[in-house]
C-alpha cells in the first residue's frame, strides 16, 4: 500500500491518539482547608487533552469526508467508519483523563 492510500488526516488521528499514551505532561494541585478539614485536588494532563482533541475532531473529519481517497475506493467506507470509531474512542478516552475525569491520581 502506497503512502497515498493512507490519508494524511486518519494518520494524524492515530498518532494523536497514541502518542498521549507515551507523553505527558501535566498538573496536580492539592489545596486544603485552613480548618484541615477538607482537601480538594484537581489533575490535568495538556498532551492528553491536546491529543484527545486532535483525534477526536479528526475522527468526525475520517467519518464524514467524502473526498480525496475514499471517493477513489483505496480505504473502503466500512474500514473508514470503522477506522473514525477507534480514533473517536481514544480521543474520547485521552480528553477525559486529560481533564482528570478518569484516571487520575487523586482518586
Amino acid at each position: 500500500m502506497s503512502s497515498r492510500a493512507v490519508p494524511f488526516g486518519l494518520v494524524i488521528g492515530i498518532v494523536a491518539g497514541l502518542v498521549p499514551f507515551v507523553f505527558s505532561v501535566s498538573g496536580v494541585a492539592t489545596v486544603t482547608d485552613p480548618g484541615g478539614r477538607g482537601q480538594s485536588c484537581t489533575y490535568t494532563d495538556f498532551i492528553a487533552l491536546l491529543g484527545g482533541v486532535i483525534a477526536v475532531l479528526t475522527a468526525g473529519a475520517t467519518i464524514v469526508t467524502r473526498r480525496g481517497s475514499w471517493a477513489t475506493g483505496l480505504i473502503s467506507t466500512p474500514l473508514r467508519c470503522g477506522l473514525g470509531a477507534v480514533i473517536l474512542a481514544l480521543g474520547a478516552f485521552h480528553v477525559l483523563r486529560g481533564l482528570g475525569i478518569i484516571l487520575s491520581p487523586c482518586g
